[in-house]
């Protein structure tokens, strides 16, 4: 039994505050109106009265016995009645009177046969993304107020909730098992299967936990996905389906033992396991891929705690050649002949361990001077490297921009996995490098640029793991790395609703009063900011 609680169905509040009661049952001046001009005694205009703002509240009629006793307190109050008035809500007879007053006054839908078929309507076409009785009848009550018509009974929408979500599911159960070949639900079947321990095993081995982001466990995960793949591609299998539906189903699954799904209909059992394995390989790719980029993460932590410890250590060098230095320049001001002031320099020079071992001493230095991390991720990706090319060559990554820069690297550093040289020939674009990451990457050798192999794999693998959290990369079959494009609503859906959500907005509802808007905004917000400065 469905909660009402649970739903959005309108109940009265057990004790109404003041702020609710001066707002939501004061009548208003048009209330006053049709009830002066409707009913007659005072009896029969406070009864009027109360009927009239509890539906405008509810939007059904309830008992006149649940009628809280504060609204109508408040009510007396405020229409000046005596005390000891009792509302004409007493009789049958005059309640329907009245409720046909207020219905033809608030233009209601009271037709059962009307209000039943759009509660359907609106049911169904939640159920194909909800499986919640409560979130149906939430749904039927939303599209119900929209269309103005009168709420029926709770029960008779848990009824109709109930009797629909169970005729949707079936025709999708039905639709997918009618696409699986004989072959197919056996081997399906196979997975829980009553005999042998082994079968057991493969159906909790789709419902693994996932496991912290360590290169074990990104090895075993990418095998894991390898497997799940195996068992085939579920997504023909839920085409049509709405993926919100896919998931409750794959969570139905997941919380039963395999034999429990033999208590079920061979079709819903079987649609279960498709929607399980489905979800299985979508939740695997996004966890590989959030393996991955946690992963390439620390290995541009270590570098930089790397570039810090060096620069450390090298600090008390960066000072002793900042003293030769200041040794130079002080002889250079302090002698005026040129020939004695260059043998002075020589002779400091020399005193300081000789110009070649300094030379060597700035190079060091100024080698890690910038914050230029990059060389040294270099040291800690070796350990990971056949993990993260197993990564871009199982998922199938696509670019959300027209820039197929990114791909084309990824794709040229996986024809180059095997290849021992260390210098490769400069053949791709690397626009979408930093000049850090380009400084690090390239070399010029017998006036050629060439790029350097590891550090080339390197900054890939580093713009992979960043684009796919900006959304400028994402994998097929994922979900939380999606391409964002097919979550947007085409011009076609948008398009009825855009009346509605200017409306609420309070936007203007063509192009040229938009524009208008936009500039006087605009235009507001500089004046604002000139007297702000």
């Amino acid at each position: 039994m469905t909660s009402i609680g649970r739903t959005a169905y309108p109940r009265f509040t057990r004790a109404p505050s003041v702020k609710e009661l001066r707002e939501i049952y004061t009548p208003t001046s048009t209330d006053i109106a049709f009830v002066a001009t409707t009913a007659r005694g005072p009896a029969q205009k406070f009864g009027l009265m109360i009927l009239l703002k509890v539906y405008q509240r509810l939007g059904y009629f309830p008992k006149p016995e649940t009628i809280p006793g504060a609204i109508i307190s408040h009510l007396r109050a405020v229409m000046q009645l005596p005390a000891d008035l009792v509302p004409d809500i007493a009789s049958n007879h005059t309640l329907y009177r009245y409720y046909a007053a207020i219905r033809e006054h608030l233009e209601i839908q009271s037709e059962g046969k009307h209000i039943r078929h759009v509660a359907a309507q609106a049911m169904h076409q939640a159920a194909q993304v909800m499986e919640n009785p409560a979130d149906l009848i939430s749904a039927a009550i939303e599209i119900l107020v929209k269309e103005h018509c009168e709420l029926p009974g709770f029960s008779t929408l848990e009824r109709m909730a109930r009797r629909i979500r169970n005729l949707v599911n079936t025709g999708i159960y039905q639709s997918v098992a009618d696409r699986l070949t004989e072959a197919e639900q056996q081997a399906l079947l196979s997975l829980i299967a009553r005999e042998g321990a082994e079968s057991f095993t493969a159906f909790n081995r789709i419902k693994e936990a996932p496991k912290s982001a360590t290169l074990t466990h990104l090895d075993e995960w990418l095998s894991r996905l390898t497997w799940l793949q195996s068992l085939g591609n579920m997504q023909p299998l839920v085409e049509g389906l709405r993926y919100a539906k896919v998931k409750h189903l794959a969570e139905e699954a997941h919380s039963l033992h395999a034999t429990n799904l033999w208590d079920f209909a061979a079709s819903k059992r079987l649609t279960l396991l498709v929607c399980l394995i489905a979800q299985a390989q979508v939740s695997t790719r996004d966890e590989i891929l959030q393996m991955f980029t946690k992963r390439m993460s620390k290995l541009t932590t270590r570098a930089k705690e790397e570039l810090e410890r060096l620069r450390e250590g090298e600090r008390a060098m960066s000072e002793h050649l900042v003293e030769v230095f200041s040794d130079v320049l002080q002889v250079t001001t302090e002698t005026q002949d040129p020939a004695a002031a260059d043998q002075q320099i020589r002779a400091v020079l020399e005193r300081e361990g000789g110009a070649a071992q300094l030379l060597e001493q700035c190079e060091q230095v100024s080698a890690h001077h910038g914050d230029r991390y990059q060389p040294f991720v270099w040291r800690y990706y070796t350990s990971h490297r056949k993990a993260l090319f197993r990564v871009i060559k199982t998922l199938e990554f696509q670019s959300t921009t027209s820039d197929q820069a990114l791909i084309d690297a990824m794709n040229f550093i996986i024809a180059h996995e095997q290849d021992p040289k260390k210098y490769l020939e400069t053949t791709i674009d690397l626009s979408f490098a930093s000049k850090k990451w380009l400084r690090t990457v390239m070399v010029r050798r017998k006036s050629k640029s060439w790029f350097i192999r590891q550090h080339l794999e390197t900054c890939v693998f580093s713009y992979v793991a960043a684009e796919l959290k900006t959304g400028d990369l994402c994998v097929a079959g994922s979900e939380q790395f999606a391409d964002y494009r097919e979550q947007l609503l085409s011009w076609e859906e948008c398009e009825p609703k855009v009346a509605e959500y200017c409306q609420r907005l309070d936007l203007p509802m063509t192009a040229e009063g938009f524009v208008e808007h936009l500039r006087t905004r605009l235009t507001e917000v500089a004046a604002n900011q000139r007297i702000a400065n």
